[in-house]
């Protein structure tokens, strides 16, 4: 994500709930890879931890399925700056209901 200055708080720094939006967004899409064409996911539960600040202009959140049961799915999130240094890390859970 570019970060633009619209997304920028008063401390000069990223707005902590565009990481948290970013992060769900990256976890929710590494789910949906994985669903059925009948089946729908929600998030259920987020943590987002924030190691550093971002410096840059550029966050990339990346996000995995860790464990999976039938109807609650748990993830992860690892985001990045430019240079690739691991600036937050995160987990959410996921409920899968049919569609």
């Amino acid at each position: 994500m570019v970060v633009r200055d619209e997304l920028i708080n008063a401390d000069g720094a990223l707005h902590g709930g565009v990481w948290v939006v970013v992060s769900d967004s990256a976890q929710g899409g590494a789910v949906r890879t994985m669903l059925g064409p009948d089946e729908r996911a929600a998030t259920v539960q987020a943590d987002f931890r924030w190691l550093r600040r971002l410096d840059g202009d550029r966050l990339r959140c990346v996000g995995r399925v860790v464990r999976r049961t039938r109807q609650v799915w748990h993830t992860s999130v690892e985001c990045f700056d430019a240079a690739g240094g691991l600036v937050g890390t995160g987990t959410s859970t996921f409920v899968v209901v049919p569609r």
